[in-house]
């Protein structure tokens, strides 16, 4: 996707304002003896860390979420006045949606490979983590989000973008479930009153695991609705669809990387996007809609830039 953003990766303490709603799927599970949960998929339950024996009598504590997460509003398609270019025109372009979505679909399938791949330098590192190594934090930088998000197709219909977010959403949960293992040096997770880097480090795990689980068929079914689906048109760079795509990348990446969370937020139904007929101006922020009540600005300068008002 040709189109950019310049949003900030986690507004700022001060600017406190509406939480972010999100249908999170969490699945907290228990770790025996100190064996790692770490975001592998595949799989039921996590693998155990290299060379690491279960001791029976032994239980790291179980995570609770404070709050149970609320349920997302089904989205309805925004509706958008700019005409779509013609349709490709040899047939087995016109067949299907999959021409337009394949590269998203390798890319994310990439980045679960480099996941794993970051999951199991992090389980062989430990538990318990008392430094991160370069050979670790490598691996976790190289798992980026950005080449996935930047694929993502303007203009699917909704049942396929709400495929398409839920894919990237697990990506995103995994991704920042090990944000804290990507930093070379002491491992120093932010820590309550009472608790160890280690036992943080396994709980921000554990938030990933559910999205590593569902993974592989949330990705089959992208695959299979976008060859079912009739091959979209391309929409002009000012088109408020490609800015729609960053608003929802956006959002899921708030979801699971903002305001102090850790991973967590799997986006089962997509979230609602509101535009604004006239732009509410305030003194410090201009608002141009909603997604999920949550306030946004767009702005088209040659490429669209959008800010999400949060924390």
């Amino acid at each position: 996707m040709s189109t950019s953003s310049s949003s900030r990766h986690e507004p700022p303490r001060g600017r406190r304002h509406l939480a972010v709603v999100v249908a999170a799927v969490v699945t907290i599970l228990i770790v025996i003896g100190g064996t790692a949960l770490l975001v592998l998929r595949n799989h039921d339950s996590a693998p155990a860390g290299p060379g690491t024996t279960a001791s029976p009598t032994s239980t790291a504590p179980s995570v609770s979420p404070s709050t149970t997460p609320p349920t997302v509003t089904p989205s309805t398609p925004t509706p958008d006045t700019t005409t779509p270019s013609t349709t490709p025109s040899t047939p087995s372009e016109r067949a299907s949606a999959l021409r337009a979505l394949t590269p998203f679909l390798t890319a994310a399938a990439k980045l679960d490979r480099q996941l794993q791949e970051a999951a199991a330098a992090i389980n062989g590192a430990g538990p318990p983590w008392t430094t991160i190594t370069p050979a670790v934090a490598a691996k976790v930088r190289a798992a980026d989000l950005k080449p996935v998000a930047r694929r993502i197709p303007a203009g699917l219909p909704p049942s396929l973008q709400q495929a398409v977010v839920l894919v990237y959403s697990d990506l995103s949960s995994r991704r920042h479930a090990i944000s804290s293992f990507e930093i070379v040096g002491p491992f120093q997770p932010p820590l309550s009153a009472g608790e160890t880097p280690t036992q943080v480090g396994l709980q921000q795990i554990r938030n990933g695991h559910a999205a590593a689980v569902r993974f592989d068929g949330d990705l089959a079914a992208a695959r299979s609705l976008a060859a079912a689906t009739p091959s979209i048109g391309k929409y002009p760079a000012s088109s408020r669809k490609h800015a729609e795509v960053l608003l929802l990348v956006r959002y899921a990446e708030l979801a699971n990387g903002g305001c102090d969370t850790h991973g967590g937020a799997v986006l089962t139904r997509l979230p609602v996007i509101k535009w604004l007929e006239v732009p509410s101006v305030g003194t410090y922020w201009t608002t141009n809609g909603t997604i999920n009540g949550l306030e946004f600005t767009a702005k088209f300068t040659g490429s669209w830039h959008i800010e999400l008002l949060a924390c």
